[in-house]
């Protein structure tokens, strides 16, 4: 008997979808027109549908109908569309003609929108999406958001990170003419399209946006040499414009510091092919918090392309823009980068240009002093500022120390130093060019922990261990240790200890050296603790029972 289950509901769900705009059984019609108020309809996109949801008491206000009045059936919209079914059980005996059928009405933002509500509303019929490429299912995406039906943004989604890992697509997209052959025709096509994603605060965003680049990275990482023939064809420029291949890296891989913060990021970027990395460091859309985070980023992939990096040197470094640097990274960091093709005396003379900025008259003298000897019309000397920024701003990375280290430490008579490891695999989080990561420091006798922040020089510059100049930096961030309620670390989670960095405020501290409060933590008497172990000496962990959850000690750090 369970065995006709099976065939029955496909046979059931096959004839629903035959449904779809047909008079047969049809006792409602959905009615299409451009809405009078943009802020309520569909084409302001989905982070607009909570304007005009059902039962807020704000009627669609429509003016010229779009199309044909479509047939449809309660029984479909009752459970695919929360805002039809409102509309529907609003409408009342007095509203209808004799011998009429409900309308329900769909205000659209523009008359293009109306083949995408089409398919937003068949698949409440037939559970499939329409749309063989990315703009196609975005719109479908926009439209059932707004609509509100059930599973379509969901499927729009999984269709969309189908379509791009792929790494072909179905039909050729708009503008990309004979690329469609390509694996990176649809990440191109994406990123034509861009401005129909999703914002992260809106229905699902969140979670697609970063899926989406993490397939379109793939994609580049595996297909990367292709690029410029993709961008090409689509009649876009390769070396500049709306549509270079550096503007779709830097969509594609964010910015420079929150790049080096994530490991799967990360390793993306260094498994580039060099001609890719040239486009990403050399392109105007590429954002940083410092141009000493976007050498770090080269460094990192120089140090996993070794052999490869050697006949590209000059062109890689070559577009970093060493007039950017900060004064410090300039004379305490750049000068001792083994690999880094500047020479003593160049260097020099880049440190004059740099402070005769402001000074017209003498920026020219030593331009013209460097003829012949000097390019400065490079990125070196020439290019501007790139957008600051970094897309992780506020975002809390959390960290932790297990609680086998805690309790190490505090029996340990000398100074114990632990810290902490980042919850997603990376061992420092990047800011302005250097590595940053919490620690904590204890005597066995103390009645606190103190809480620093660590700023390390990053292994991949490969500077000399001996004669490192003193480097002052700072970073804007806060970093946290958290606390918790109840007896044995259980209970709400809280702030045990919050400090805030402030680059503005310039709140230095020496590379090398840790900067934060030395009694930041008030620790359990060692009495108090009570006699645990089987030996009878007191517990170690006792004293860190207030802070401890699930066998960790727990924090954050977040930068602003």
């Amino acid at each position: 008997m369970a065995s006709a289950v099976g065939p029955y509901i496909a046979t059931v769900m096959s004839y629903i979808a035959t449904l779809f705009g047909s008079e047969e059984l049809a006792d409602c019609v959905v009615v299409f027109s451009l809405a009078q108020n943009d802020g309520t309809h569909a084409a302001a996109g989905a982070s607009q549908a909570s304007q005009s949801a059902p039962g807020n008491g704000q009627p669609d206000v429509p003016s010229s109908p779009l199309g044909d009045p479509l047939p449809a059936h309660r029984m479909a919209l009752f459970a695919g569309s929360a805002r039809l079914r409102a509309q529907a059980e609003r409408w009342t005996p007095e509203q209808q003609q004799a011998g009429s059928k409900p309308e329900l009405r769909v205000p659209l933002g523009r008359p293009e929108d109306l083949p995408h509500a089409l398919s937003a509303l068949r698949f409440m019929y037939t559970g499939k999406v329409d749309g063989s490429s990315a703009a196609q299912l975005l719109q479908v995406r926009r439209q059932a958001a707004y609509l509100l039906v059930e599973g379509c943004v969901e499927a729009c989604d999984a269709a969309l990170l189908a379509h791009v890992s792929a790494g072909v697509p179905q039909q050729p997209a708009e503008g990309v003419g004979g690329s469609s052959s390509s694996p990176l025709a649809p990440v191109a096509e994406l990123f034509a399209c861009r401005h129909l994603l999703p914002e992260p605060a809106e229905l699902g965003g969140d979670a697609l946006i970063p899926a989406l680049l993490r397939a379109c990275r793939q994609q580049l990482v595996l297909h990367g040499g292709g690029l410029a023939e993709v961008v090409g064809a689509a009649g876009q420029s390769a070396s500049g414009g709306s549509g270079s291949q550096g503007e779709l890296l830097a969509w594609a891989f964010r910015d420079a510091p929150s790049l080096l913060c994530d490991p799967d990021m990360r390793w993306q970027m260094v498994t580039l092919p060099a001609a890719a990395m040239e486009a990403l460091l050399g392109s105007d859309s590429f954002a940083t918090d410092d141009e000493a985070t976007v050498l770090l980023v080269l460094a990192h992939w120089r140090r996993f392309n070794q052999a490869a990096f050697a006949p590209v040197c000059d062109k890689l470094c070559g577009v970093v823009r060493l007039s950017q640097l900060s004064g410090d990274y300039l004379l305490s960091t750049l000068p001792f980068i083994p690999w880094f093709p500047l020479s003593r005396e160049e260097h020099a003379f880049l440190c004059q240009h740099v402070s005769a900025a402001g000074q017209p008259n003498k920026q020219a003298r030593l331009e013209e002093a460097a003829a012949g000897r000097y390019d400065t019309t490079s990125p070196w000397y020439a290019a501007g500022a790139r957008p600051c920024g970094r897309s992780d701003l506020h975002r809390p990375y959390g960290w932790h120390i297990k609680q086998e280290d805690l309790a190490e430490g505090a029996e340990q008579a000398t100074l114990a130093v632990l810290c902490g490891s980042f919850d997603n695999g990376t061992a420092y989080l990047v800011s302005h060019g250097f590595e940053w990561r919490p620690f904590m420091c204890m005597r066995a006798e103390d009645e606190a922990a103190g809480v620093y922040l660590q700023c390390s020089t990053p292994a991949a510059l490969c500077l000399p261990i001996s004669d490192k100049p003193i480097t002052l930096v700072s970073t804007s961030a806060r970093l946290v240790v958290h606390r918790w309620a109840g007896e044995g670390g259980g209970g709400n989670r809280q702030e045990g200890f919050s400090k805030r960095y402030s680059h503005d405020n310039e709140d230095y501290v020496e590379v090398g050296a840790g900067w934060g409060e030395p009694s930041a933590l008030p620790l359990a008497e060692a009495q108090a603790a009570g006699a645990q172990c089987g030996d009878g000496a007191a517990d170690p962990l006792r004293r860190w029972g207030a802070y401890l959850h699930e066998s960790k000690l727990t924090g954050s750090l977040e930068f602003s």
